[in-house]
């Protein structure tokens, strides 16, 4: 491909994910995945009911596979960016 396109595709795969709103979705989940530690800790019979299998919590990561492609979200607190 040449630059031009190249350009161009990751524009268009911007505006995709901001239309479909990603950023958003996955800054809920892992907000949920905070709140499924948590519970792990306080209350783990509620916690069998509600997490997953499959989902492995440590402290700031979650890790979990959709079929065949594993997954792992990590939250590092620090300074926040923007492509806008």
């Amino acid at each position: 491909m040449a630059p031009e396109e190249i350009r161009a595709d990751v524009e268009r795969r911007k505006r995709r994910a901001k239309d479909l709103k990603i950023r958003e979705i996955l800054w809920d989940l892992e907000k949920s995945f905070r709140s499924y530690k948590h519970w792990l800790r306080d209350d783990p019979q509620f916690a069998k009911r509600v997490v997953y299998p499959g989902i492995e919590l440590s402290d700031d990561e979650a890790q979990f596979s959709l079929g065949q492609t594993a997954s792992k979200l990590i939250y590092r607190k620090g300074k926040g960016s923007s492509a806008e």
